[in-house]
């Protein structure tokens, strides 16, 4: 498939790809059941300037939800069942199938991420913020949203990828 330009998705494998962003993204993910595209998006939208609250959050999570949980989280429980269960297979054959759900995984989340770089364009525009902490406030919202509880973890993590997605807006990363 031809993707088309997305500036969100060069955004996020910028950031992902970062000297420690993977391991910090999958564990906020993992520890709060989060859409880590959301988050990222979070991050994105806090960089450019937009400081997200309860109609922006929700017009969010409504643009992907179906998606993320029917599409994204399925493929992905499905990957991750075959990393540990061949399900009487022989082993080259589910890796090999799982390497192909990993590419539609991608694809997925790639897909996600194309759905809500259209939901920036739906948000109030706030000039101004400081692109760190808007970045950082958007996504303790967005895990706050789900009921997160945040601990120090999560803070510091959040903090690190702010600091890291700023670094990428100001082409210093």
């Amino acid at each position: 498939m031809q993707w088309p330009d997305n500036s969100f998705w060069d955004f996020s494998l910028r950031l992902y790809a970062g000297d420690g962003m993977a391991p910090i993204c999958l564990e906020v993910q993992n520890r709060h059941a989060a859409d880590i595209n959301l988050l990222l998006f979070c991050a994105w939208a806090g960089v450019l300037g937009h400081r997200l609250d309860g109609a922006d959050m929700a017009t969010a999570k409504q643009a992907v939800g179906r998606w993320n949980g029917e599409i994204v989280v399925a493929l992905r429980g499905l990957r991750t069942k075959l990393k540990t269960d061949a399900m009487g297979a022989a082993p080259e054959l589910a890796e090999a199938i799982r390497t192909e759900i990993k590419r539609a995984e991608l694809n997925a989340e790639h897909g996600e991420q194309i759905m809500l770089s259209g939901v920036l364009d739906k948000l109030r525009q706030i000039g101004g913020e400081d692109a760190l902490a808007a970045a950082d406030f958007n996504m303790r919202f967005y895990l706050e949203s789900l009921g997160a509880k945040l601990e120090k973890f999560d803070f510091d993590g959040l903090r690190t990828i702010a600091e890291f997605a700023a670094r990428i807006n100001a082409g210093n990363a």
